[in-house]
C-alpha cells in the first residue's frame, strides 16, 4: 500500500554526468547511491528541461518550463510570487526546507540574497533563515569549490564560526582558478559536509519536535560541477584511476550547427547572440581540436576526470550520512527518497566540458534514482521518459495531493510504483542559450531532435538515431536529409507545446 502522506527527501547535484554512479560506469565510486538504486528504482532516461542551473532549479520550484517561470537563464531571478511547490506542500501541512545550494537568484546582481554584498553579510544569516520561495526554511549558498563567492550565506557564516581563514581557502575576485588540483580546504569544512551536517540536523530536529508531520526537504550539493578541485585525502585516492579517453571524433563539427562548432573554437563571443554577458564558458576555445594538440592536453583532461570522479565520491559519501540518518531515526519506511541533478556534464566528450546549447547526452540526461518503500519496487530499472518539469507534479501526486493546474509537467507516479509503464512520450529541452540564440530538442525513445534557431540563420537542424547511433555522431539532418522524419519529430514537439501553453485564465464570458 502507497505510505500515507510520505516525507520527501529530494536530494540534488550540481552539473552530474548521467552515467557518473558506480553501478554504470566503473570509474565512479558511489556505494551509497548504488546501496540507493539497489533499494529503488533507477531511471536512465532522465532529462533536464534546460541545462544551466538556475533554468532548472527554477523548474524544480515551480514545475514549469523556462518560457513560463521565466528564469530562461543563469543570471536572472526567479520570481518571489511564483508557483511553488513548497508552498503548496507546506499549505497541505507539510514542513518544507532547502539546505545547500539554491542559485534562484541572479548572483552576480546587487540587492539579491544571492548577490553581493548581501551573501557575505555573515550577520544577516545569523539571523535569517527563511521564509524563501515558499521554503519555511532556508539554509543556502551560492558558487562552487574556492570560486570567489562559493564562501557565502549560511555556509559563510558556518565557516566563519569554525574560525577557518576564508581569503586562504577560497579564491578573491579577479584570481584565475587553475588546473585540477587538490582543495587546500580541510575536508570537515567542505560545502558537502555542510550540506550533510545540516540536513542532518534538521531531521533531528523535525522528529523530535515535529513527528506529527510530514517534511519536504530538498538538499542540495554544489558539486560536482567545476573547478576541478577535492580536499586530501579524496585527491590522492584517484590519481591512478584509468580514465580513459572522451567519445570524441575529429572533424565530427562538420556537419553539426554554428553553435556547436562556435564553441569548440571559442568564437561565441563574435556571433552577436548575446545583449548582455555571453554564456561562453562551457568550451576550452581551439585546445582540443586540433590534432596536434591531442596529446599534449591529454595529462589534463584525464586529471579533469579524476578528479571530478573524486568529488563525486566524497558527495556521495556524505549523502550516505543522511541515509543513515533517516534509518537511525526510524523514519525510513515512510520517507520518499528522490536523487538527480541539475543538469550533466560533457566530461570532453565532442570536444566539449560542462554544459552548453549542444545538447548531446553527458550535458541533457541527468542521473535520477527513486526509493519510495511500500510503493516502489527494489533494484529495478526503467528507460520511461522523465523530464525535471516532472519532479513537482511527482511529489504533489505523492503527497496526496492534486496537480496544480499550471504545472506543466506529468505526474511519474505511476512509473515509480511500476517501473514497466510510461508517463510522456517525448522530453522537450527548452533552453534560451543567448538573447540570440534559442535551442529546443525533442528526445523519444529512439530519436533526438535540436532546432538552433537564430535571427541570422533562421533553423539549423541536428537529428540523432539513438539506437544506431547512441553517441550521437551523424547527424542525420545535415544538409536537408530526413525532412519526413524531421517535419514529424517537429510535429510531436510542437503538439507538446501546444498542450502545455494553454491560457491559464479563465474565461467568464463571451465578450
Amino acid at each position: 500500500m502507497t505510505p500515507n502522506r510520505p516525507n520527501i527527501l529530494f536530494i540534488t547535484t550540481d552539473q552530474q554526468n548521467p552515467n557518473a554512479l558506480g553501478l554504470l560506469d566503473s570509474r565512479f565510486r558511489t556505494p551509497h547511491l548504488d546501496r540507493l538504486a539497489g533499494e529503488g528504482v533507477v531511471f536512465t532516461r532522465s532529462y533536464s528541461c534546460c541545462p544551466l542551473c538556475t533554468p532548472a532549479r527554477a523548474t524544480w520550484v515551480t514545475g514549469q518550463y523556462p518560457f513560463t517561470h521565466g528564469a530562461w537563464s543563469v543570471g536572472t531571478n526567479l520570481d518571489k510570487d511564483c508557483l511553488s511547490l513548497p508552498r503548496l506542500l507546506g499549505e497541505a501541512g507539510y514542513r518544507t526546507a532547502i539546505i545547500g545550494k539554491s542559485h534562484l537568484e541572479a548572483g552576480g546582481q546587487e540587492g539579491n540574497t544571492e548577490g553581493a554584498p548581501l551573501r557575505c553579510d555573515t550577520d544577516h544569516f545569523r539571523r535569517w533563515a527563511g521564509p524563501w520561495y515558499g521554503f519555511e526554511h532556508a539554509e543556502i549558498n551560492i558558487g562552487h569549490v574556492d570560486e570567489p563567492h562559493s564562501a557565502s550565506m549560511h555556509y559563510r557564516a558556518w565557516l566563519e564560526g569554525q574560525g577557518v581563514e576564508i581569503d586562504r581557502h577560497f579564491r578573491q575576485p579577479g584570481e584565475a582558478g587553475i588546473g585540477p588540483c587538490a582543495w587546500s580546504l580541510p575536508e570537515e569544512y567542505h560545502p558537502c559536509k555542510w550540506v550533510a551536517d545540516r540536513s542532518i540536523e534538521y531531521l533531528h530536529r523535525h522528529r523530535s519536535q515535529h513527528a506529527d508531520r510530514p517534511f519536504y526537504l530538498n538538499m542540495n550539493f554544489p558539486e560536482p560541477h567545476r573547478p576541478f578541485k577535492v580536499p586530501q585525502p579524496w585527491f590522492d585516492r584517484f590519481q591512478e584511476l584509468d580514465v580513459g579517453r572522451p567519445k570524441r571524433r575529429w572533424n565530427e563539427w562538420e556537419d553539426k550547427p554554428t553553435a556547436y562548432r562556435a564553441f569548440i573554437e571559442g568564437t561565441v563571443h563574435q556571433l552577436g547572440w548575446h545583449a548582455q554577458v555571453p554564456m561562453a564558458s562551457m568550451a576550452d576555445p581551439g585546445r582540443f581540436v586540433k590534432p596536434e594538440l591531442a596529446d599534449r592536453f591529454a595529462d589534463e583532461e584525464a586529471g579533469r576526470i579524476r578528479v571530478y570522479a573524486a568529488m563525486v565520491a566524497l558527495m556521495d559519501h556524505h549523502i550516505g550520512r543522511v541515509l543513515a540518518a533517516l534509518d537511525e531515526l526510524g523514519i525510513a519506511d515512510n520517507t520518499l527518497v528522490l536523487f538527480t541533478s541539475d543538469h550533466g556534464d560533457y566530461l570532453g566528450e565532442h570536444f566539449i566540458w560542462s554544459k552548453g546549447p549542444c545538447h548531446y547526452d553527458g550535458c541533457l540526461r541527468v542521473p535520477m534514482i527513486a526509493r519510495w518503500p511500500g510503493a516502489s519496487p527494489s533494484g529495478q530499472r526503467t528507460d520511461a521518459l522523465v523530464s525535471n518539469v516532472d519532479i513537482a507534479p511527482t511529489f504533489l501526486d505523492a503527497a496526496g495531493l492534486s496537480v496544480h493546474p499550471q504545472m506543466q509537467g506529468v505526474s511519474q507516479g505511476g512509473v515509480f510504483r511500476n517501473p514497466a509503464t510510461a508517463a510522456r512520450r517525448g522530453a522537450l529541452i527548452d533552453h534560451r542559450a543567448e538573447e540570440g540564440l534559442y535551442v529546443n530538442s525533442w528526445i523519444t525513445d529512439r530519436y533526438r531532435l535540436s532546432i538552433h534557431h537564430t535571427a541570422d540563420r533562421g533553423n539549423e537542424f541536428e537529428l540523432y538515431d539513438l539506437a544506431e547511433d547512441p553517441d550521437e555522431f551523424v547527424n542525420l539532418a545535415a544538409d536537408g536529409r530526413n525532412p519526413e522524419l524531421v517535419a514529424e519529430l517537429m510535429a510531436d514537439m510542437l503538439a507538446d507545446r501546444c498542450r502545455v501553453e494553454r491560457d491559464w485564465q479563465p474565461r467568464p464570458c463571451f465578450a
